[in-house]
């Protein structure tokens, strides 16, 4: 029996000494969320022969290196974990996230979206205070 026809990109890579298969999981909402699995290796040599494994992408590690400008899925030989953003910010009116946003941060709403400009460019979180009252003490927004 022939081997498998390989796809451009594969799923399969290795992360030190370990496989692992990319792939969607399906979440009871109905959606799907990418994740990676661990694969054996003799599988990989009986559906697709001995040398697909020499063409399955490598890594040293994993790392989890947030940019939301410059994003890189390798990083010094590093698989990064962290995922991009799939849209870009635009201007316009929100009304349902100004909201949102004057809910969490109150008077302070200017510190908020400063606050999410920051992580949005920098991919860092920081530590944000916000709302203190009589009734309610100082609480943390994001601790990094």
């Amino acid at each position: 029996m022939p081997a498998k026809t390989v796809k451009r990109e594969s799923p399969y890579l290795r992360v030190g000494t370990t496989i692992y298969k990319r792939v969607r999981q399906p979440l009871s909402s109905g959606r799907s969320v990418e994740t990676l699995i661990p694969w054996n290796v003799e599988t990989l040599r009986q559906d697709f022969g001995k040398d697909y494994l020499a063409r399955i992408p490598k890594y040293d590690g994993f790392c989890t290196v947030p940019d939301h400008t410059n994003y890189h899925r390798e990083i010094d030989g590093f698989l990064n974990r962290y995922e991009p953003i799939p849209f870009q910010p635009a201007e316009g009116i929100f009304p349902h996230i100004h909201d949102f946003l004057t809910h969490i941060f109150g008077e302070q709403v200017e510190l908020g979206y400063d606050y999410l400009q920051l992580l949005s460019y920098n991919g860092c979180r920081y530590c944000c205070w916000c709302r203190m009252n009589a009734t309610r003490e100082r609480r943390p927004f994001s601790i990094s």
